[in-house]
């Protein structure tokens, strides 16, 4: 159960970032934060999630994508 449970966590901790990407339109990473370029195994299974928090200028450019891509 463990290892699914951490398992878990670093695909949605991966899927995030991977996320980020393509609502950011960017392929750029960051020294901190989602958007980090490398991390250490005990960064993705940590049981905080420290680390993999967005500021607010990704905040409101996600914000906006998501509005674009949800027009009819």
């Amino acid at each position: 159960a463990e290892r699914f449970l951490l398992l878990g966590r670093t695909l949605g901790r991966s899927l995030a970032h991977e996320i980020g990407h393509y609502l950011l339109k960017s392929r750029e990473h960051t020294t901190n934060g989602l958007m980090k370029g490398r991390r250490t195994i005990q960064e993705f299974i940590d049981k905080e999630r420290r680390g993999f928090e967005i500021d607010a200028l990704q905040h409101d450019a996600i914000v906006r994508r998501i509005r674009e891509l949800t027009r009819i």
